[in-house]
């Protein structure tokens, strides 16, 4: 869900960081295994990465197709 502070509010990249890291580490995902990589695609640069060195099973086949779109798209 989007909170209203993230409508209502510009972030800091580092206050961004903050936020994505503060919600991995939430108690309602003590047993989920996240794995993010945010790169830019002007440059390549990493802007963000959790775990971004491990492989992982898609939860759904329904993110495949969806990956697929965004990369068309992009």
């Amino acid at each position: 869900l989007i909170n209203k502070i993230f409508a209502s509010k510009f972030y800091t990249f580092d206050d961004t960081k903050n936020l994505i890291d503060n919600t991995f580490q939430d108690s309602l995902f003590a047993h989920a295994h996240w794995g993010v990589l945010i790169e830019s695609l002007d440059n390549g640069e990493i802007w963000y990465e959790h775990n971004a060195d491990r492989m992982y099973m898609p939860a759904s086949n329904q993110k495949i197709p969806t990956s697929a779109a965004s990369l068309l798209t992009l």
